[in-house]
Parts: structure tokens; sequence; C-alpha cells
């Protein structure tokens, strides 16, 4: 989550990068205390599971060249920086269906509020200029590793949602994100 809300790194910029889906999420971040940033990471965050409980979140950063200014990085995608777990033991969660809820979800706005549906698919360039808030849901498990309601495990199903935004939306704007 702290990603998420690091992610507005420069004016008129859209953190959101095509080709987010539902497992992954690619996203431009960086911490500090500047203003805007002429270095930045590009984030791909994704979730991976081999067998029911046994998923893991994983970050994989890269650096942007330096070559272009903002909007219009450039990340060398050939050799990332670095590469962390986030998590292990953990599976995506279900609705009162029993249907997979998306790891990541995203959403725009349709005036001056939040749309109640999420943005479906792989991203293209227009939708995921769009993004305004994403929110992140999973089930984790205890140390066993495992996620299986049906056998009594103990699971937490975690859900949280960063609004993209600096300042509250307005029925008479665009209202992008980082605005």
């Amino acid at each position: 989550m702290l990603e998420l809300h690091s992610s507005c790194v420069a004016a008129k910029t859209t953190p959101v990068e095509p080709g987010s889906e539902a497992n992954k999420l690619l996203i431009v971040s960086q911490t500090g205390s500047q203003a805007s940033f002429a270095k930045v990471e590009l984030h791909e965050i994704s979730f991976t599971e081999k067998e029911k409980g046994k998923g893991k979140l994983t970050d994989t950063a890269y650096e942007n060249t330096g070559a272009k200014p903002a909007p219009n990085w450039e990340f060398n995608l050939e050799k990332p920086i670095r590469t962390q777990t986030l998590l292990t033991g953990m599976t995506q969660s279900e609705n009162s269906e029993k249907k997979a809820i998306p790891i990541f979800q995203y959403f725009k706005y349709e005036g001056s509020e939040l749309s109640k549906t999420t943005l479906l698919g792989k991203l293209n360039e227009i939708q995921a200029g769009e993004v305004a808030a994403i929110t992140v849901s999973f089930t984790t498990a205890p140390e066993s590793g495992t996620a299986d309601k049906r056998a009594g495990e103990r699971s937490v199903n975690l859900t949280d949602t960063a609004v993209l935004r600096f300042s509250p939306a307005s029925p008479s704007a665009s209202n992008l994100p980082c605005a």
C-alpha cells in the first residue's frame, strides 16, 4: 500500500501503467519528500499461486533510465534493480458466491464519484490513465502456509483501497489521478 500511496510522483502523470490486470499491477512509484522526482521506479507487483493456499505476492522494481523526463520515463525492463517477496501463504479472497476476487481492482471516476464497477481485463493505455483508485484484496493464512477455510484453518481476508488523488473530486472537472 505504501507504493500505491507513493505513486503520484510528478504533476500530470498517471501512475498505473498499461498491462496491469487482476493479478498484476504495474505502477510508477517513489518515496521521498520532493514535489516531483527525476528518478522513479516501475514496480511490477504480481500474484502467483502454485496450489490452493500456496500463493505469493512479489515486487520486481525497475529504475527509469533518466533519458526522458516525466511523464515519458523509460525503464530498463531487462535489468530489475530488485525483486522481493512481499507475502507468502496467500490466496485470492472469495465473494459470497465463492467466486475469486481479483487481487487488484481498478476504478475510475464517473463524475465526482468513483465508479462502482471495476475496470476489467488487461488495462490499455486509456484505461490505465483513468485509474483513480486501486483496491487490493487477498486472504492470508497462519505460518502453516495454508489458507483452506474448509479444513478449519484460521485465514484472514484483507482489503484496502488507495485513492490516487490529492484533492477532492469535482463534478465539473475531469478528475484524473494525481490531481
